[in-house]
């Protein structure tokens, strides 16, 4: 009896380390705020002048909480400035298919002070961010085997608005081909750089 007693004292002990390893090995600092993933995998996060707690998010639902048994992915997470306004973002992996993947993205508002979730950025496929040239694109658009591209966008007083798409797509019905392209804005309208006829 006391054999298994010591051995259940072992393993809960076990656990507990694992856990706070976890927790630890999950935990990031920004400027302006704080993540930690705890060990019923909720993404907690903190503002560091205060600890007032901005966001508390299961990520039992998303693929962020399946990145956590497999770290070959990297962190959960990142903090980074998605908008470009000199302030700490959060997002994380929301959702994946064969081929696009999505982010849950938080803009951190700092008139209120909070994470706020934006919509139009969680949409973009495959999102990178390019600082230097002041960009948003999405790398990974995708509705069949032919009609694939990629999106770049701009942030225009304070909206995010699409500047350029390329990528291919399929020619009308029952004709063996597919058209390569590109669109740009210009004077306020997605128009074609090129549209090139490919056959099969």
């Amino acid at each position: 009896m006391m054999r298994h007693l010591l051995l259940l004292l072992l393993l809960i002990l076990s656990l507990q380390v694992q856990s706070q390893q976890r927790y630890e090995q999950f935990r990031g600092k920004g400027r302006l705020f704080s993540v930690a993933i705890d060990d019923s995998a909720h993404l907690i996060v903190t503002r560091n002048a205060d600890g007032k707690r901005l966001l508390d998010e299961s990520l039992s639902d998303y693929d962020a909480g399946i990145r956590l048994g497999d770290t070959s992915y990297g962190a959960p997470y990142s903090i980074w400035d998605i908008n470009f306004d000199g302030y700490d973002d959060l997002s994380f992996p929301s959702v994946s298919g064969n081929v696009q993947r999505f982010e849950a993205v938080y803009l951190y508002n700092p008139s209120r002070k909070t994470l706020d979730y934006n919509e139009d950025l969680s949409d973009v496929a495959c999102l990178r961010v390019d600082k230097e040239r002041h960009r948003i694109t999405g790398i990974c658009f995708h509705s069949s085997a032919v009609e694939n591209w990629t999106e770049t966008y701009s942030w225009q007083k304070g909206k995010l608005v699409l500047i350029e798409r390329e990528g291919t797509m399929p020619c009308p019905p029952g004709q063996d081909c597919y058209y390569t392209y590109k669109q740009k804005r210009i004077k306020g309208r997605m128009v074609y750089v090129y549209k090139d006829r490919n056959e099969r």
